[in-house]
């Protein structure tokens, strides 16, 4: 019974756990970079996907890359590697 308590709080605590969206902008969506490069092509942070989606999209209309030229992407929880040049890693990644 004793184990049983920091056993729920362990579970209730995961669901608590924030999500932040790194935004991301290609502006020639035939040239991305490699994913040491990619931390250049940052816009911003976001609460969640569609706030990520919204901003990449008024970034590009602002750059005047919209359409066929540009491409984004969102990337949750994205942590740099150390020791790997400011790699970041994402736990998942989305348009």
């Amino acid at each position: 019974m004793k184990f049983l308590l920091p056993l729920v709080f362990l579970l209730i605590s995961g669901c608590f756990d924030s999500e932040q969206w790194t935004g991301f902008v290609y502006p020639d969506r035939n040239n991305i970079p490699f994913a040491g490069e990619v931390q250049n092509f940052t816009i911003g942070k976001f609460p969640d996907l569609q706030s990520c989606r919204a901003g990449a999209n008024e970034t590009m209309r602002s750059m005047g890359v919209r359409g066929r030229l540009a491409d984004y992407e969102c990337g949750l929880n994205c942590r740099e590697k150390e020791g790997f040049g400011g790699l970041l890693i994402c736990e998942e990644t989305s348009r």
